[in-house]
């Protein structure tokens, strides 16, 4: 890329600015009031109506509420099973005899 050898400074560059704000036409009231009224309806058509547009908050919270009771639901179900599988299991003979659970503690020492 070839860079041109003579930079422009702040002056220059203000000079033809205001150069070119003294040049340019007035802007047309009566086209840019057409335009805004062009734009204005093309957006309102293509607009939803309100009674047709389904409010935002209602269906965040009724879906929040279904995630809440889906993973309560699953914990419940997990609490059930886990003590299902806890009443299950095979009963070990050393739990049924706290007292005894050292015997071998006189002839250790």
């Amino acid at each position: 890329m070839s860079t041109p050898d003579v930079q422009p400074n702040d002056d220059e560059i203000a000079a033809l600015l205001a150069d070119l704000d003294r040049t340019a036409p007035a802007p047309d009231r009566v086209f840019l009031d057409s335009l805004r009224e062009q734009s204005l309806a093309a957006f309102q058509s293509a607009a939803i109506p309100a009674h047709l547009q389904t409010p935002r908050t209602r269906t965040m919270n009724s879906f929040s509420f279904r995630w809440i009771a889906a993973i309560a639901a699953i914990l419940v179900v997990g609490v059930v099973f886990a003590a299902w599988v806890i009443r299950t299991q095979p009963v070990d003979p050393i739990d049924l005899a706290p007292e005894e659970k050292f015997v071998l503690a006189n002839k250790l020492t």
